[in-house]
């Protein structure tokens, strides 16, 4: 759980407690307000914020894990192409025309350099 849950669920847990003690402790006090929630709500609430908590904090933990292992499959299976891109371009050359056909573009012909007679001068006049 991030810094912020935690610290949320620590404020609202506390709050809860400390809030749920003070019904119990002022209930039968004159001025204590009628359409105040029991002390067994208050605490239900709490137990319920928890258990919430706790579910959250295990689905992230087999998130994380899940993404961890699908980290290394990916790693594995880039290596996998890159082998078969290697042995590809061993076989076939990487200029061959049937490389698109395992999903692999050929390089492109360079194009052939012009004398250097032929470029034109830049500050001719």
């Amino acid at each position: 759980m991030n810094k912020t849950n935690t610290k949320t669920f620590g404020n609202l847990s506390v709050s809860l407690e400390t809030l749920a003690d003070g019904i119990k402790s002022h209930a039968s006090d004159e001025e204590f307000p009628k359409g105040l929630l029991s002390e067994d709500v208050i605490r239900g609430h709490r137990n319920e914020l928890e258990d919430l908590r706790e579910t959250f904090e295990k689905l992230s933990t087999q998130a994380r894990q899940a993404f961890e292992k699908y980290e290394s499959k990916a790693r594995k299976v880039k290596g996998v192409i890159s082998s078969a891109r290697s042995a590809l371009h061993a076989s076939y050359g990487k200029r061959n025309s049937v490389l698109p056909d395992f999903g692999f573009k050929p390089l492109k012909n360079s194009k052939p350099k012009r004398p250097a007679a032929e470029i034109p001068a830049a500050n001719a006049a």
